[in-house]
């Protein structure tokens, strides 16, 4: 048995509200195949609609907007669907990977995006395994940022107003410096 689109949407088995599979007597194997074939669908679907939407913006310009509401998806999936699809042009995009790979290092540099998803390849990683390897890196990034809107409230708060603004002491000033990387002058 072949498990085409046409074939499911002819057999009236897929349909725009939903998959009939009571209709079908399906082998284990077959099911198996139609899995890979959603499978395959929507993680293309992703790729596909975030290109579409950045060639009607660039084809269309603001009139794409409305042409986009076609979709039928939240304007927050569409931005989403953009983002991923300018970060990460098409010959940069890893086939072997999902989409959600490409989301998870989007907000990199080119350089970074190509290292983690050939390591995400190369290592069979899936989506969690690229982010808990990834994760060192965004916990010291988290770890500063804390640090710097701790040392930052301390500035805040040892301010003290002197009628031409404010007069802070050299010491949190000193931690802020130092949260910052940029060392104390003290």
């Amino acid at each position: 048995m072949s498990l085409s689109l046409e074939r499911l949407r002819s057999d009236g088995i897929l349909s725009p509200v939903g998959l009939n599979l009571a209709k079908m007597n399906l082998t284990r194997d077959e099911y198996e195949v139609l899995g890979f074939v959603l499978g395959g669908m929507h993680e293309t679907l992703k790729w596909a609609i975030g290109d579409y939407l950045i060639e009607g913006e660039r084809r269309y310009g603001e009139e794409a907007y409305q042409l986009q509401e076609a979709l039928g998806i939240s304007e927050e999936s569409r931005r989403q669907y953009v983002r991923v699809a300018e970060a990460i042009p098409m010959p940069r995009r890893h086939s072997e990977l999902t989409w959600s790979h490409h989301r998870s290092v989007a907000a990199l540099d080119p350089t970074e995006q190509d290292e983690w998803l050939r390591r995400a390849q190369s290592e069979g990683w899936s989506k969690a395994d690229l982010d808990a390897h990834r994760k060192p890196e965004s916990a010291k990034t988290q770890v500063v940022v804390e640090e710097v809107i701790r040392t930052a409230n301390e500035v805040v708060d040892s301010a003290a107003p002197n009628g031409e603004g404010y007069k802070i002491p050299s010491q949190p000033v000193d931690e802020l410096r130092e949260a910052l990387g940029r060392g104390a002058t003290s």
